[in-house]
């Protein structure tokens, strides 16, 4: 099938990654031109991009597990994309971009719509056994990497990585800042009335990984020492994630009174629960990219604490635009966390340097996006 004007297909693995993450840029996509397919798992959201505008295509894909349906998903990916002569393959995330190249790499050059990767945070896919890495690196090199016309990343260090592993060549290997902020939606309070509290916030997918368990720790040795502290939690615990939190570890910290659980918080009120906020949290010790989150934070002029890792450590300069941390329990946390409690000036001076390096070095969602659209102009008009 060929479309009547260029067709961009979005391959992902996760809907509600998509809608927050990638949509604004299909969005840009489309005002420049394209039309934009998505294929995704079966989810309840994907009526909501089909009343946007946007055509579905349904596709199973295990987010967690190399299992026997990975090969059903190669098959079909496969198919798809010799009954589709799509201008462009966008791939995201590890599992699209694993079984899209090999899909790929398994057709003629001649059928091979042209293709570019976005990788966004390791995430778990190299912590793994050692031959699981070897057969991990060779897939990618053979299928993305002989097939995709560029790769981007979020943080230098994930280029390197595919780099030094002989993934991508440098000159297909682009940095992109994240997927950007949009700040003129994310900006600081103007008007902020305090509370008399130092509000903290941690706000994400509720994965160990991420450090949950680690702030709400520290949440419960300052709460009990500190009156003025009041600490947040928006996220819910996720659902088949092998890396969630439990209820049951949930619970012992549900009876602390100083702990505010706002459940699922729409994208729409994040940049007001923001604003409302002193400190951002983040004590990760996951593969990110470039943590969405704290972008946010620091377009409102947050302090962020973050886990000490390449995504955050890109963005996070110890001391100057935020504190890192890092991993081992809930003492390093603790303390970082009482010395912004502790000084306001402290907490000001990280938030306006964050604020500012945010505005001033190309992290919004315009540049983002339109760095994106040369890279799609610049793969099909030579394809």
């Amino acid at each position: 099938m060929r479309y009547p004007v260029p067709t961009i297909l979005h391959v992902i693995n996760d809907v509600d990654y998509w809608f927050m993450h990638r949509e604004p840029l299909a969005q840009a996509a489309r005002l420049s031109g394209y039309d934009v397919v998505l294929a995704a798992p079966p989810h309840q959201n994907l009526r909501k991009a089909e009343k946007l505008g946007y055509k579905v295509i349904e596709l199973e894909i295990d987010r967690f597990r190399l299992c026997w349906s990975d090969a059903v998903l190669f098959f079909r990916l496969r198919r798809l994309l010799c009954d589709n002569q799509f201008d462009l393959v966008h791939l995201f995330t590890i599992k699209p971009i694993l079984f899209g190249g090999l899909a790929l790499a398994s057709l003629k050059k001649s059928r091979r719509s042209k293709a570019i990767a976005t990788v966004a945070g390791l995430g778990r896919a190299f912590k793994t056994g050692l031959i699981q890495r070897l057969v991990l690196v060779s897939a990618l090199r053979y299928g993305v990497g002989q097939t995709a016309d560029f790769i981007t990343f979020e943080n230098p260090d994930d280029r390197n990585r595919y780099i030094t592993s002989g993934i991508v060549k440098p000159s297909a290997a682009k940095f992109l800042k994240g997927a950007g902020v949009n700040t003129k939606v994310f900006y600081p309070s103007m008007t902020r009335q305090s509370s008399g509290k130092v509000n903290f916030l941690f706000a994400g997918r509720m994965l160990k990984s991420k450090g949950i368990l680690q702030y709400l720790t520290a949440a419960s040795l300052l709460g009990k020492k500190h009156a003025g502290c009041a600490f947040f939690v928006a996220g819910l615990p996720s659902q088949n994630e092998p890396d969630a939190v439990t209820n049951d570890e949930l619970e012992p910290f549900k009876r602390l009174t100083f702990i505010n659980w706002l459940g699922a918080v729409k994208q729409e009120e994040m940049p007001d629960l923001l604003r409302k906020m002193d400190v951002f949290v983040l004590p990760t010790q996951y593969q990110e990219g470039l943590p969405r989150s704290c972008l946010e934070a620091g377009a409102c002029a947050l302090a962020v604490i973050a886990g000490d890792v390449e995504g955050t450590r890109y963005l996070i300069e110890d001391g100057q635009t935020g504190l890192l941390v890092q991993s081992g329990g809930a003492d390093n946390l603790s303390l970082a966390m009482e010395r912004l409690y502790l000084s306001p000036d402290t907490r000001e001076y990280l938030g306006k340097n964050l604020h500012a390096k945010i505005s001033n070095e190309g992290f919004d969602s315009d540049t983002i996006f339109g760095q994106f659209i040369k890279l799609y102009k610049a793969t099909i008009r030579f394809g």
